[in-house]
């Protein structure tokens, strides 16, 4: 053994030496170094220093505890890895060993030789750490497998979740050849293929795996390293799951009647086997996402405009189309949704496309509708039939109430009750219930008769009923059934099972409510029953309000407003639509020339001024048809031309009387034929559609009565609720007179009415029509041939379009005259000051209006009548109005009748009376 003392021999082998050497005395000092040792520990002059001086710090006492160790002589040899610190201060690792040496003269030595394995270890550390991150990846891959195979196919990595399901796991194949570590089974379908990888050849194929039930689908890929294939890459995906899905959609595919479509950019489109059947097609290669040439020629437009948005925009499309027919095959309708995927530039990318045969739903639709067409008409009939059989009825209106509510019982079916309201309608007044003779009508007459004096309900299902007079049933309004089960049956008895409640209205006002019941549960009402309900609750509403009403009252509201609140909606509609459009259309127009007026606009703005004074005129028409009494001095024939003319104004309807000037009518019936025949013309006109309409008058009949016929060419309405309700008033103005009315129609255009009344059978053939109206005079002769006074009149209102109905109506009543207006408190009392009016017809909501105002003009001029014209119809309101000094209080209601009751109570106080021309 070579000691320290052999001088040049250890100083020759340290010097040549290729890896690191110290010698180490035992003061565990440096004694020498060769070459290599100095450049790893990046010492130049180590000689002298402390081994431990080299210590990684972390290291320090394990180094010092084996330096006692070696001096003590329990250490001879070591050998391992290492971490120490070089003079720079880096932290390297080493691979050492240690021996201990006596030289000749029995000094001890340390000999230490050390590799530096640093990078090494670094680049160890980093491909185990990319290994675990490459398998913590195909770990996390659901349902896959991914082995890396050398070029004996020895499994080198194996890892996935898909290998557990198999029954594997990664420390079972690693390190072993595939045909090995797999059944033969799985080697004899792998085999030849991962032979054929090794060549570079790739593959991608599905098979059912022998070993685990699963469907897979596989990827063999070579990895080529400078050309050389140097192993494998073998990827497995579980597509049992897939599999499974697409089998079940095959299988609805054919049970439920649809099909699809895929395309992507690379391979264009793929259809399915059942979307082809649906086509009628043999084969997809004429088709494209839609098949284009099978479509009815009907929609390709339509369904051509659609199919370029859904291939351009992204998103979700659906596209509705029809096949068949014309192209040889059996019709279908089919229903399609496609989701696009396209790129920035509307690039078509991908699409998915499902099509559904819809044609059982399109002809179940087309079944039901025609048999709701039938239902309707069938349903029009009984209504008409119904109307007829009450609007027709000769017995008194008491007697007729309960005729009303048996036939509610026995056209649908059940029992009816009639609730009619108070006067105030803060209670029940009457109760009506059929039938009466059964069990059921006896316990709800008991249950109706404990509860008439309750205060009527407001909120809830009552609320619909009779705050905004619309009807209610569970068949229309299912969400309310617990409002049913709480309030109607606790008013009509806890024992119904389905009720029907609808409000009795007249003229607006709710009178009262008429309810259709069942007692059995699985008889529910049907659509249209509640159309039949409301229909008979208007008739009620219609006798309540003549058995509430003076002859002489209801006389005077005839002769004055003669109009029902259709008619009222009617002439809403027509001023709103046509004329009223007009004059903001001019008045647009003078705007836009007012700027620049010269010479050059003028005669756009006179042929303006025409169209303008045009309009009001047909605006002043349309009001005299609706609210002025007929005027028959000239004769029935000119006073329906005249009607005709203002009804049929502004359409294309063409007007043709054919019939004498003078009817031989008493005067009563010449009034029901024009109140009929006005009925039966705003109808025409509401209905729209007509071209022609043609009134005939045959007085030359041999049975004593005159014929009056209306016909139009309008395409008949079918099943017409209103037109029904139109013929049940008109029959119930002849009827008073001995008249009848009856409605024909032709099979798709034509309706005529025809009226006859009992000719005039006494006198000359044309009895004397009442004087025509004359202007007003401001004084003339009364029928005892004394001087009457005109009665002058302020109207005070903020409303413009208010105070000109007020006027219009005044100024054409005989009697009475406008002496001056106001639009507002002050205005209005500055207007009594000047005047002295014997009438003063106000509004309450205008500024300035109100009980100081009335208060007021009381004190100004005491005799002043003070009429309270307002749409305020609340108690409160009323009362402090007339502690103000109100003579009378009359509610805005949308017709000038009520006005015009008050305005003739001052005229009869006036009766009799010589107070001269003026205050």
């Amino acid at each position: 053994m070579s000691t320290a003392e052999d001088g040049p021999s250890l100083g020759i082998v340290f010097d040549l030496a290729v890896e690191a050497m110290v010698l180490i005395d035992d003061s565990l000092r440096i004694v020498q170094a060769n070459p290599s040792a100095r450049r790893m520990l990046a010492a130049e002059n180590p000689i002298g220093t402390v081994v431990s001086a080299f210590s990684a710090p972390a290291l320090l006492d394990r180094a010092r505890a084996e330096g006692d160790r070696w001096l003590a002589g329990e250490l001879k040899h070591l050998e391992r890895a290492t971490e120490f610190r070089t003079g720079a201060g880096d932290i390297r690792t080493a691979v050492t060993t240690v021996d201990a040496l006596v030289s000749a003269s029995g000094g001890r030595y340390f000999l230490a030789q050390m590799r530096d394995v640093t990078t090494e270890r670094r680049q160890h550390a980093a491909l185990q750490a990319a290994r675990d991150q490459y398998r913590q990846l195909i770990d996390n891959l659901p349902g896959a497998v991914v082995m890396r195979l050398d070029p004996d196919l020895t499994i080198t990595l194996a890892a996935g979740e898909g290998l557990t399901v198999l029954g594997y796991r990664p420390e079972d194949v690693e390190g072993r050849r595939v045909q090995d570590a797999f059944p033969a089974s799985v080697w004899r379908v792998l085999g030849p293929r991962l032979t054929d990888m090794l060549t570079g050849a790739g593959a991608d194929f599905e098979y059912d795996s022998p070993t685990g039930g699963r469907q897979l689908r596989l990827r063999l890929r070579p990895l080529v390293d400078d050309g050389a294939v140097v192993g494998g890459l073998l990827v497995t995906e579980d597509v049992s799951e897939d599999r499974a899905r697409r089998a079940q959609m095959q299988q609805v595919q054919q049970v439920g009647g649809f099909g699809g479509a895929w395309y992507d950019l690379r391979s264009g489109w793929t259809h399915d086997s059942a979307l082809l059947r649906l086509w009628g097609a043999t084969g997809p290669a004429d088709l494209g996402g839609l098949p284009f040439g099978r479509i009815a020629a009907d929609q390709v437009a339509e369904v051509t405009a659609a199919w370029r948005t859904a291939t351009r925009t992204a998103g979700h499309h659906s596209i509705a189309y029809r096949i068949g027919a014309e192209h040889g095959i059996d019709e279908r309708y089919l229903q399609s949704t496609h989701h696009t995927v396209v790129d920035g530039g509307g690039r078509l990318l991908r699409m998915v496309s499902t099509h559904v045969d819809v044609t059982e739903t399109v002809r179940t639709r087309e079944r039901n509708e025609q048999q709701r067409l039938e239902a309707a008409e069938a349903r029009r009939v009984m209504l008409r039939r119904i109307v007829d059989s009450v609007a027709t009825s000769p017995l008194p209106n008491a007697d007729l109430l309960t005729s009303i509510v048996t036939l509610v019982s026995s056209t649908l079916d059940g029992g009816a009750a009639l609730r009619v309201f108070g006067p105030d309608r803060t209670h029940f007044e009457v109760d009506l219930v059929a039938p009466v003779d059964t069990d059921e009508g006896a316990r709800t007459s008991a249950h109706l008769h404990r509860t008439v004096r309750r205060p009527v309900p407001t909120t809830g299902v009552f609320a619909e009923v009779i705050g905004n007079g619309n009807v209610v049933s569970a068949l229309r309004t299912a969400t309310w059934s617990a409002e049913f089960d709480d309030e109607l049956r606790e008013w009509f008895g806890g024992h119904v099972e389905h009720i029907a409640i609808a409000p009795v209205r007249h003229g607006g006002t709710v009178l009262g409510v008429l309810a259709a019941m069942r007692h059995v549960a699985g008889n529910p009402y049907r659509i249209g029953d509640d159309d039949v309900l409301q229909v008979l609750a208007d008739k009620a509403g219609t006798v309540l309000h003549e058995m509430r009403q003076s002859e002489q009252h209801l006389g005077l509201l005839e002769r004055m407003a003669g109009m029902e609140s259709r008619e009222r909606h009617l002439l809403a509609e027509s001023i709103h639509d046509e004329p009223i459009q007009q004059l903001v259309a001019a008045v647009m127009r003078l705007e836009m020339l007012g700027g620049r007026l010269d010479p050059g606009p003028r005669a756009e703005l006179m042929a303006i001024a025409e169209e303008l004074e045009g309009t009001t005129g047909w605006l002043q028409n349309l009001i005299m048809v609706a609210f002025s009494p007929p005027e028959l001095s000239a004769g029935l024939g000119p006073a329906l031309s005249s009607l005709a003319d203002g009804t049929f104004a502004k359409t294309d309807v063409s007007f043709r009387y054919d019939g004498p000037r003078h009817v031989p009518l008493t005067v009563p019936a010449k009034e029901a034929a024009y109140r009929v025949l006005r009925e039966a013309m705003l109808h025409v006109r509401q209905r729209a559609g007509a071209t022609a309409v043609v009134l005939r008058v045959d007085s030359t009949r041999t049975d004593g009565h005159v014929a009056l016929s209306l016909a139009d060419d309008a395409p008949v309405a079918g099943s017409d609720v209103e037109a029904l309700r139109v013929h049940a008033v008109m029959k119930a103005r002849a009827e008073p007179e001995g008249g009848t009315v009856t409605v024909t129609e032709g099979e798709e255009h034509g309706t005529t009415v025809t009226l006859v009344l009992p000719a005039v059978t006494t006198g000359s053939a044309r009895p004397a029509d009442p004087a025509a109206p004359t202007a007003t005079p401001s004084t003339g002769r009364g029928g005892d041939g004394a001087t009457t006074r005109c009665l002058s009149v302020v109207v005070c209102d903020d409303r413009p379009e208010m105070r000109r109905a007020v006027d219009l109506l005044i100024s054409r009543q005989p009697g009475f005259e406008i002496v001056g207006e106001g639009q507002d408190g002050d205005e209005g009392l500055r207007q009594v000051q000047k005047r002295r009016p014997d009438v003063l017809v106000v509004d309450f909501s205008m500024p300035g209006g109100g009980p100081a105002l009335v208060r007021a003009v009381k004190r100004e001029s005491p005799a002043t009548h003070v009429i309270v014209f307002t749409g305020r119809g609340d108690a409160r309101t009323r009362e402090a109005m007339q502690e103000a000094g109100a003579d009378q209080y009359v509610v805005k209601t949308g017709r000038l009748g009520p006005l015009l009751v008050a305005l003739q109570a001052v005229a009869q106080s006036h009766d009799g009376e010589d107070q001269g021309p003026g205050r």
